[in-house]
């Protein structure tokens, strides 16, 4: 202990987690992670680095080193000889930095004691961000140009290499800004009111703003407060400043006017007026009166009471509306923003005028009726408007009428300022009485007479008022007499006036003369004569008399249709009739003759009834009875007509006529057909057929050679129809078709064979029953009886089918079919085989202990699959035998693999016992994994950690297990064993239950109290963090599980791995 290294300092009750020993010093890993050295320190070697956690640490003669809970390794002491580097950051000598200057600063791991960092890395531990717009990444780079960002930016800086070992770096950066080219800015600031600027109404205040964001203002001039109180037309002020980029002048003039101008109207309505409408139109002239010091700036319109507003001079104010009283103010601003006080005012009101002109018209003449004057007339206009001057006219002027008119209209229209109207006159003239002329329909002939009924129209003539009433309507004289007279007709116009027509005499005879005749021998009933005719005439005529004597008798003696006699008769008046008489006189008889409606065949023979027609003929009165045509129905070789007569219209008769004579057969022949020999049942003939036709005819006979001949089929044939045949008599009637005949003519047997549907495996076997597929054929008539399939069901090495003979429809029968030998195996072998456990080690072997047999085809091959223990997991061995057929049987089993595990520590030795821990303090998870051969596993992982709060008994025994370091980490210690650090950051008790679950399933678990622990205060601690944690606790949940992984900042180089908390920081 000559230098002290076996006396510990005092650390208020800390523990240590590790200790080693130098030559002439000693240090330890505190309970919290930090570290302690004592002893020498000639080397340093007892001055240990201030933060970080540790969990490993070694000393030599004079040196120490450790690593760190993230893997970073730190040495200090002696370094003679390269065994503790201590590398260092460089550029020793950072540059200043410019704003707005591109920058790059390449930071490096340097050498120590010969020692190269390899690759290193850099983090951002904490402190200032680097300037605005600059970035920092894991390789030592610093990039960007700085902006608005003068100062030293002070911030740390940690690197470490690839074989762990860890520099740190305070770095302080300055950044300037470029050199000042520009002068101070100037800009006064005003304390007043005006309105034009530099115009003021009140007292001025001027300070100036003198500015240089580059460098310091060095000394200013004219730059203090001045105030202005009395009024001017302009007063100059001047600002000098200077700075390192030069001086700057500013020069302003403050004028103050506090007198405000004086308004007047020059011009405005009157007080009130007259308007029509709802709205109109005012123009407003103003200016203001004498001068004003700033001049006047505008002027302002209100109409009182309501609020100004800007406004020039002349102003026309539009949509004023009538009847409404208003009050206008006007007043003029200066420059300076000073108004009169004392406004112009203007009151006024346009009152509506709501009644148009008054037009009366005046007339003057003689009136006759309905308005119309008879004769010279005149009318005038007056127009007056009481409220308002009448503004326009138009049409007033006088009207003077001397010459007949339908009418001279005249309007006139007059408007003043209550609105506008019209009024109408007119004049109608008419001097000249009306016409009345009649005319008759037509003249009377030499003698005077009429002999049609007379209409005597009237024609009216009034040219100018018209007449009252329509023209009198047409007379119409139809009753017959001697000097009937029609009387005249009186017609008015309008004005008054009237016309009468002259009357008319008429003579009128309607009536036709009488004329009658009389036969002195009747017609028969037919109205025909069959001898001379003698007719006498009667006349009558009673109002105007014939012009002639009545016509004397007349004889006809001729012979003819219609034989007409006329005489014309008339009377005075021109009336006409005509008289006489038509008949019809017959002297002569009709003729008659029998003839056949139709004519017989070529042999003389009728195939059907027979119509004896009779042709009747007349040349003059016409054939009046005339017999009805015969018919001869009855067959016969014989069969005659009967004699007939004719009777014409005039009742002459005819002599008897001839008799016709005919031979008749309407009955048709009959044909059969017929096959030889007889078909069989199905209606196959297998030799040569022949079909054989039967005729007859009983009364006009069958003609040589019209039956048809036999038709023979001598080949094979499915199904020959031959045409149906008819024979024809020797009448001409035609039979029925011959009944229809099918004749099937197979004479060819029909074939069969065996086809195996499935094929034997490449040994020759089959492991199924074997289809035989039957194939029969026959080309005509069919086969009957053939089965589609034969099944082979039976095991064996020669299992065969025998052969098969089948016939078609036609009766013929095959030749026997060929045989089929097959092997066939359905049963599968039998397989013995010993499975593997549900659980085994990993790396552990197995023997399946395979065997199988087969009874007949033999066994074909035997294996096993799926086993494998090189890693863990749940996996399926299957192992399966076939035979020489193809039939297979398999087995199968689900087994795990797993490590090996012994605990090392407790509480994983007794996961069932309740463990007391005095917080804060770690709980470590400490156990051994090895495979079956004893092997150390040494890449297991954690899938799954869980802290699960529970109920436990207040008793309980110690952790005996010492703590692993102030984190929470899973890490493998060295053949195979793992150690997985539960930290307890706080000292509220409570009980869990920690688990964690490997990546082969199998999950460990301890049962935690945790009680809270007295801490000392005072002391002396070497390291910078305190011994025992005790803020950021959760009394519900005693154990804290780190992140699992570690977060990065963006554009800000790698995150420290033991600083998680920095990427929250805010960038300045």
């Amino acid at each position: 202990n000559t230098e002290g290294q076996a006396t510990p300092p005092d650390l208020g009750g800390a523990t240590y987690r590790a200790l080693s020993v130098g030559a002439f010093h000693t240090c330890g890993i505190l309970s919290h992670g930090g570290i302690a050295c004592w002893g020498r320190n000639a080397n340093g070697q007892s001055t240990p680095p201030e933060d970080g956690q540790y969990v490993s640490i070694a000393s030599g003669t004079a040196h120490t080193c450790a690593i760190r809970d993230d893997g970073g390794r730190v040495c200090w002491g002696a370094n003679e000889s390269g065994q503790a580097p201590q590398p260092t950051i460089g550029p020793a000598v950072l540059p200043t930095l410019t704003n707005g200057e591109y920058a790059q600063i390449d930071f490096s791991m340097d050498a120590s004691g010969g020692y190269v960092a390899p690759n290193p890395k850099f983090y951002f531990l904490g402190g200032d961000y680097p300037p605005y717009n600059m970035e920092f990444n894991e390789y030592g780079q610093l990039r960007g140009t700085p902006q608005y960002s003068p100062g030293v930016y002070t911030f740390t800086l940690e690197a470490r290499d690839e074989n762990g070992l860890v520099a740190k770096r305070d770095v302080q950066l300055t950044v300037v800004n470029p050199p000042d080219v520009t002068p101070p800015q100037i800009v006064p600031m005003y304390n007043g009111f005006g309105f034009y600027t530099p115009w003021y109404n009140t007292d001025v205040e001027l300070t100036w703003q003198v500015t240089d964001g580059e460098s310091a203002v060095s000394s200013t001039t004219g730059c203090n407060t001045v105030r202005v109180t009395t009024d001017t037309d302009g007063t100059d002020f001047t600002c000098v400043a200077t700075s390192e980029g030069g001086t700057a002048t500013h020069t302003v003039t403050i004028r103050r006017d506090t007198v405000p101008p004086d308004t007047r109207l020059d011009q405005a309505p009157p007080a009130e007026s007259w308007g029509s409408g709802g709205y109109y139109t005012e123009t407003f002239a103003f200016s203001a009166v004498g001068a004003d010091a700033s001049g006047v700036a505008e002027f302002e319109c209100a109409f009182l009471p309501g609020s100004y507003f800007p406004c020039n001079s002349p102003r026309t104010f539009d949509s004023l509306a009538i009847g409404t009283s208003y009050t206008l103010g006007v007043r003029a601003k200066d420059r300076a923003g000073n108004v009169d006080p004392t406004p112009a005012i203007a009151t006024w009101i346009r009152r509506r005028d709501t009644t148009p002109p008054i037009i009366t018209p005046t007339y003057a003449g003689t009136l006759g009726d309905n308005g119309w004057y008879i004769g010279d007339a005149d009318l005038t206009w007056t127009v007056e408007d009481p409220q308002t001057p009448v503004v326009y006219t138009a049409g007033c002027q006088a009207l003077h009428v001397v010459a007949d008119t339908t009418g001279i209209s005249s309007q006139c229209n007059a408007r003043s300022g209550g609105g506008e109207t019209w009024s109408y006159g007119a004049i109608k003239r008419d001097t000249t009485p009306p016409t009345v002329s009649p005319s008759l329909s037509a003249a009377p002939n030499a003698a005077g007479w009429h002999r049609q009924n007379v209409t005597v129209s009237y024609a009216c003539v009034e040219a100018t008022s018209g007449l009252t009433t329509l023209c009198p309507a047409a007379d119409a004289v139809s009753q017959e007499g001697v000097g009937i007279v029609v009387p005249g007709k009186t017609v008015r116009d309008n004005a008054g006036h009237t016309g009468t027509s002259n009357p008319v005499t008429i003579n009128l005879d309607k009536t036709i003369p009488l004329v009658s005749t009389e036969l002195r021998t009747p017609a028969n009933a037919n109205g025909w004569h069959r001898s001379d005719v003698t007719i006498d005439f009667t006349c009558f005529e009673t109002l105007s008399g014939l012009s002639a004597p009545c016509p004397s008798p007349y004889t006809f003696t001729g012979e003819g249709r219609d034989l007409t006699y006329v005489v014309p008769v008339s009377d005075i008046a021109g009336n006409q009739t005509i008289g006489g008489r038509t008949l019809s006189i017959d002297r002569t008889a009709p003729t008659i003759s029998a003839v056949p409606t139709t004519s017989p065949n070529a042999a003389g023979w009728y195939r059907g009834n027979v119509g004896v027609s009779f042709g009747c003929a007349d040349t003059l009165s016409g054939i009046r009875v005339c017999p009805a045509m015969q018919t001869l129905s009855q067959e016969g070789a014989s069969v005659s007509s009967t004699a007939q007569t004719a009777t014409d219209y005039a009742d002459n008769v005819s002599g008897p006529s001839n008799v016709v004579t005919a031979k008749i057969d309407k009955t048709a022949p009959t044909i059969a057909a017929s096959v030889s020999p007889q078909p069989n049942a199905a209606g196959w003939n297998k030799t040569d057929a022949t079909v054989n036709y039967a005729c007859a005819d009983a009364l006009s006979g069958i003609g040589a050679g019209a039956c048809p001949s036999p038709l023979l089929v001598n080949f094979d044939v499915y199904g020959l129809t031959p045409t149906t045949r008819t024979v024809t008599d020797v009448a001409g009637n035609i039979s029925a078709p011959s009944n229809t005949l099918t004749v099937r003519v197979d004479k060819t047997a029909p074939t069969a064979s065996l086809r195996v549907l499935s094929t034997p495996n490449a040994n020759g076997w089959h492991r199924n029953s074997v289809t035989l597929q039957v194939v029969c054929a026959d080309a005509m008539s069919g086969v009957v009886g053939c089965p589609d399939f034969v099944y082979l069901t039976e095991e064996g090495a020669s299992v065969s089918s025998g052969p098969w003979i089948v016939n078609d429809a036609a009766g013929n029968a095959s030749a026997p079919s060929n045989t089929v030998t097959l092997k066939i195996d359905r049963t599968a072998p039998t397989l013995n085989a010993t499975m593997p456990p549900a659980t085994l080690l990993l790396n552990a072997t197995h023997d399946f202990q395979l065997s199988a047999t087969d009874a007949l085809s033999g066994i074909a091959s035997q294996s096993c699959s799926g086993f494998d223990t090189t890693t863990v997991g749940t996996r399926l061995a299957t192992c399966s035998a076939t035979d020489m057929a193809g039939n297979l049987t398999t087995r199968s089993a689900t087994y795990k693999v797993v490590y090996g595990y012994a605990a090392v520590s407790a509480p994983l030795t007794n996961p069932t016992q309740v463990y007391v821990a005095a917080a804060p303090r770690s709980v470590p998870f400490e156990w051994r994994l090895f495979d079956a051969n004893g092997a150390a596993v040494t890449n297991a992982t954690l899938t799954q950690t869980t802290v699960t709060d529970v109920t436990c008994p207040d008793t309980g025994v110690s952790l005996p297990t010492a703590p692993a370091g102030e984190t929470n980490g899973f890490a493998h210690l060295g053949n195979g064993v793992y150690r997985r650090n539960w930290w307890i950051n706080y000292t509220t008790t409570g009980c869990v239950r920690l688990e964690v679950t490997l990546n082969d399933g199998s999950v460990r678990s301890g049962l935690i109290r945790v009680v809270p622990k007295t801490l000392r205060t005072g002391g002396n601690y070497p390291s910078s963090r305190p011994p025992v944690p005790t803020s950021n606790a959760s009394p519900s949940r005693p154990v804290q599980t780190a992140p699992t992984t570690q977060p990065t900042t963006r554009n800000r180089g790698a995150v420290n791995p033991r600083r998680p908390d920095l990427q929250k920081r805010k960038k300045k």
